[in-house]
């Protein structure tokens, strides 16, 4: 985990986007398996709710590389 603000933020979003990820994966196995554990509403929700996380996390990506990366504090190491 990171300390600036930002790095903590995307590293939050991005298990976010990872246990989102793993939610569609079971959704699929369960359509496979016909099990039907998994309602499509709860997908869309899913859905809806991860497409614009992420973009704040490529609008954050693309926020640290126009930043460019940082001159280390002298009291921190390099």
């Amino acid at each position: 985990m990171r300390k600036d603000p930002l790095g903590i933020f995307l590293d939050v979003l991005g298990i976010a986007l990872l246990l989102g990820l793993v939610y569609l994966a079971l959704f699929g196995a369960d359509q496979a398996l016909g099990w039907n554990l998994i309602d499509m509403e709860d997908v869309k929700l899913m859905l809806s709710i991860a497409q614009p996380v992420f973009w704040v996390v490529i609008g954050g990506l693309i926020e640290r590389a126009r930043r460019g990366k940082k001159q280390p504090h002298k009291d921190e190491p390099a």
